[in-house]
């Protein structure tokens, strides 16, 4: 994994870890997979069930044992892409 997408993933990561989710604007698709599969490989390492999504040019993490779960599905989108 190239620096960018290393040191990226390891921000989302670390802000999902303790805040349960986490997201950023990320114009590049390829970027954004790279990054993707950075979290959730920190997340397998870390014991932690996560799920990542590709969202217009964002990309999300959520913590599968994140309260936003019981939300509905514009209250998530609310949440994750406040500037949106």
């Amino acid at each position: 994994m190239d620096s960018e997408a290393e040191a990226l993933a390891a921000e989302l990561w670390s802000i999902a870890r303790d805040e349960q989710q986490a997201s950023r604007r990320i114009a590049s698709d390829s970027l954004a997979e790279r990054v993707r599969a950075g979290i959730r490989v920190r997340a397998a390492a870390d014991g932690v069930k996560v799920r990542t999504a590709r969202i217009g040019d964002a990309v999300v993490v959520v913590r599968r044992d994140a309260d936003v779960w019981g939300e509905s599905a514009a209250e998530m989108r609310r949440k994750l892409l406040p500037n949106a």
